[in-house]
């Protein structure tokens, strides 16, 4: 693996690596405070380019205080995390909603 990036948004907003062999290694969501990135940020992933290429990727999405995962063989590409609130928009099925936490899990080839 090699180029590592961070991405840097605020809670409620989806980050996704910026190209399709990119990984997601690493992140911090703490929801309403700026407890990442030493107080600057509340919502950040880290993503390193590795020798594969993501596809078929899909959100996962997960309520307050579940875990969200991707399946066995997949890599997560993105995050959004929600500030005290489910801030995540989720559209399930033509439903607008919100969530607590979601992950774009993706499945992989070389």
């Amino acid at each position: 693996m090699t180029h590592i990036a961070e991405v840097i948004h605020v809670f409620s907003e989806d980050i996704v690596c910026n190209g399709p062999d990119e990984v997601v290694v690493g992140g911090c969501a703490s929801g309403n405070y700026f407890d990442c990135k030493n107080g600057s940020a509340n919502h950040v992933i880290k993503c390193c380019q590795a020798e594969l290429e993501t596809k078929n990727c899909r959100w996962q999405t997960a309520g307050h205080g579940h875990t969200v995962r991707c399946n066995s063989g997949e890599v997560i590409q993105g995050q959004c995390a929600s500030g005290g609130r489910g801030d995540c928009s989720w559209n399930n099925g033509g439903i607008a909603s919100k969530v607590f936490s979601k992950i774009k899990c993706c499945t992989v080839s070389r």
